[in-house]
Formats: structure tokens, sequence, C-alpha cells
């Protein structure tokens, strides 16, 4: 539809001033920039810019110097001549060069409203390092204003309260800023339109809606796809780009017999039953498409699959679950040793490692030493080193304390040149420590 959608992602920690807005510690210059702004559009249509092309480059100068109050000092001129305008236009007889309209007369009323509110913080005595608090307005105001579509995933996560700010929204209203003294709501656009996302409140912190909010909206069940039909679908849309005709009733056999698998006898690492879901599917794809180029394509479906549906499970399912990529995927009369043997080399800047070609980082790679590379080791370091080469997610290493995950990244990181940079989390660590 050509429709900009804002993605908020719900929370327990979720605030109503995450949505809505609040008053936040700014620099002065983030205050002034719209009142600058909408100055120079209306000057324009009121005045001419050549005439006074001197006094616009002081107003110019004024705001890039930080100078504050010779720039609210130069504005309020040129609201002293849009008074003595108007003030001409109702003399008996007056005629105008350029009346103003009624929504520029609007508008300049606007700024001169702003304008005041700014003076009072350039002013204050209190402010520092030209510092003041002023209301941000949030994303959701923001698309109330300008018709954009708001999706709000995983609602059930936040707090009633927080919903229950919405609650003029989800009956086709607005919202009013009571924080900043606004008897008036917000205008809402016609294009706005709100959506909500949640899974069944089975999950931990996942709860279900209060009945007179859930009743506001427009209730839809997605089931999880899986027809073989829609499986075909997707598979051909994600692998047409790579190749013309890809196999694919064998991905789709190999998908849903793992499904089978999971739910009957594989386990992850901590004994849990495996979930594999259209998400594990689709990553396997996406994985693929992007190894193509340098692996070719049996190799990148080996490859994509064994990075989403391999790596999370233990030791006894990982041997059932290769089997199981080795039969469908890979390609008659090759096994999967064959299959892993290394590329050309994509450039000088890459480094071979194990069966994949690294690009370097900037520090000087080197082996370390010290560490041990034990079979299982190899195995774990591979499948960190497949996940680099893709380069599209994160990497999450999960398991007992002491089992060498930290040294396994820092090893592959020394190998291959890269600067290593720990950073221990704990129950007070702050996203400020990260920024």
């Amino acid at each position: 539809m050509g429709q900009r959608l804002v993605v908020m992602n719900l929370s327990q920690q979720t605030d109503s001033t995450d949505l809505i807005g609040g008053f936040k510690p700014v620099e002065l210059r983030v205050v002034c920039t719209p009142i600058h702004d909408e100055y120079h559009r209306l000057f324009a249509k009121t005045f001419s810019k050549q005439a006074n092309a001197k006094f616009l480059d002081s107003v110019r100068a004024a705001f890039a110097q930080k100078d504050w109050l010779r720039f609210v000092s130069l504005l309020r001129k040129s609201l002293a001549l849009v008074d003595a305008k108007l003030a001409a236009e109702g003399k008996p007889g007056a005629k105008p060069a350029k009346p103003l309209a009624p929504g520029l007369r609007a508008r300049w009323a606007r700024l001169r409203s702003a304008l005041s509110r700014f003076e009072v913080q350039a002013r204050d005595q209190k402010v520092k390092n030209s510092f003041a608090f002023s209301f941000m307005e949030g994303s959701l105001v923001k698309a109330v204003r300008n018709g954009d579509w708001v999706l709000l995933d995983e609602i059930n996560l936040a707090t009633t309260e927080t919903l229950e700010s919405l609650s003029g929204l989800l009956e086709g209203g607005s919202i009013t800023l009571n924080e900043t003294g606004a008897l008036e709501p917000v205008p809402r656009h016609p294009n706005f339109c709100i959506f909500g996302c949640m899974n069944p409140p089975t999950d931990v912190g996942k709860k279900d809606l209060p009945p007179g909010l859930r009743n506001r909206f427009t209730e839809i069940y997605v089931e999880e796809t899986t027809s073989r039909e829609d499986l075909c679908v997707i598979v051909t849309e994600y692998l047409r780009a790579v190749l013309l005709h890809p196999p694919v009733d064998d991905i789709v056999d190999f998908y849903l017999r793992a499904k089978q698998l999971a739910a009957t006898t594989l386990a992850d690492g901590a004994n849990q039953k495996t979930h594999y879901s259209l998400r594990t599917l689709t990553r396997a794809l996406q994985c693929t498409v992007t190894l193509t180029a340098q692996f070719g394509f049996a190799r990148a479906l080996y490859e994509g699959f064994s990075m989403s549906f391999l790596t999370q499970i233990n030791h006894h399912s990982y041997e059932l679950m290769h089997t199981l990529i080795a039969r469908y995927l890979t390609p008659k009369g090759m096994s999967t040793k064959q299959l892993r043997t290394p590329c050309a080399r994509p450039s000088d800047a890459h480094i071979l490692f194990e069966y994949f070609w690294i690009e370097r980082g900037s520090q000087k790679p080197h082996t370390p030493a010290n560490f041990i590379l034990t079979p299982s080791i190899r195995t774990h370091i591979a499948s960190i080193a497949r996940a680099v080469v893709s380069g599209r997610n994160p990497v999450l290493l999960q398991g007992p304390t002491s089992t060498g995950k930290t040294s396994m990244v820092q090893y592959l990181a020394q190998c291959t040149g890269h600067k290593f940079i720990r950073i221990n989390n704990h129950e007070h660590t702050d996203v400020q420590e990260y920024l």
C-alpha cells in the first residue's frame, strides 16, 4: 500500500512514555531546529527573501553559533513585521500587496508560541552545557499525526496500565498529551491504523489481554504454516533468485520430517524438546542465498540448513539430524566431507579456517599455542565460523559454565585477525554501558 510501518516491540518494562513521549533532557539546538526550519518556510511565503537576504543570513548565523538570545531577538523582529502587516490589512481601504491567508496566520501564531517557550528555556540560568528539558513525542504520537501504520508486537507482554493509555486510539479517537498541558487531542490522520500481534498466553510473562481491551480489536488467529503447498511456495520464492529450478520437494520433505522428529525424538542441549518453525526454515533459506555466490548452491544449501537445524540440539540428536540433511539435501553420490572441500580463495584478505574463508580483521592474525583443539571443539568452532561467514544473524553460545564458550570466540578472532572485545554482563548492567 506504500504505507510507512512503525514497529514497536513491547515488553514488561514498556512504559506509556515509550509510546506517547515524555520530558527528556535535550540540547537546545534540538529544540530550536523545528522553530528555525518553520520560520524560514513561513518567511518565504510572507516576505521577499531576496530583499531580506542579509537579515536571513543573520538568523542563520545566530542559529549556527548557538547564540540563542540573538536568534530569539531576530525572530521577534520578524513577528513584529507580521503584526504590522496584519494591522495594515485591518485598516479601511488598505490593499496589501500580499495578504496573509488564514492558514498562514495560524502557523505564525503557533511559531510565536513555540518561540516564547524556547525563550524561557534559553534564558534559564539553571541550564548547563546548553541542555534543557523538552517534551519529546513518542513514535506512536508521530504516527497518529503523519498517518503511519503502527504494529505493537508482543502486545500481551506490556502491563495493563500501559495498554490502557491507548484506549482512546483503540476506540477510533486520539490521545491527549496531558503532560504538556494540551487540552485538545492530537489530530488523528485518516490513514492512521494500529495493529497488534501476540502469542497465545502459554509462555512465561505472556498473559491474555483484558477483555475490555481485547474486544476493541478485530481479532484474527494465524495458524502455523504446515501445508505442503504453502511451504513449496515459500521455498520457491526464497531460492528463485539463485537457482531456476531449486529442489523444492526435497527441502519441504526434509522440513516436514524434521518437525516430526522434533516432536518425538530430538532434544536440545538442555534435554528439552526441540522446536523448529517457519523462522528456522526461512533463516536456512536466507543463509543459502547468501552463501551461494561463494560456495555454489549445493554446498550453500548444506551449510544453510546445518546452521539452522543442527547447532542447538544435543549430540545424539545431532547425528540423527545430520543424517537427515545428508539424505535430503546433498547431491546423490557425494558425501558431506566431499561437499565441504574448501572453495577458491575469494581474495587475499581472506583466511582459511577449517573449511571456511573468513575475511581478515584489522589485527595481525596468529594461532594461540595454548588453545587445545579437541574434535568436539573443532565442530563447535566450525559452526561459529559458518555463522560468521553468513553474516546475517548474531551468534548465541549456550552451555554450562567453564565449557569454553568465550575462549572459542576469542580463538577464532585471534586466528582471523579480528579485535576481540569482552563485555561481562550482570543483573545491574545498563544499556548506557554498551553505548
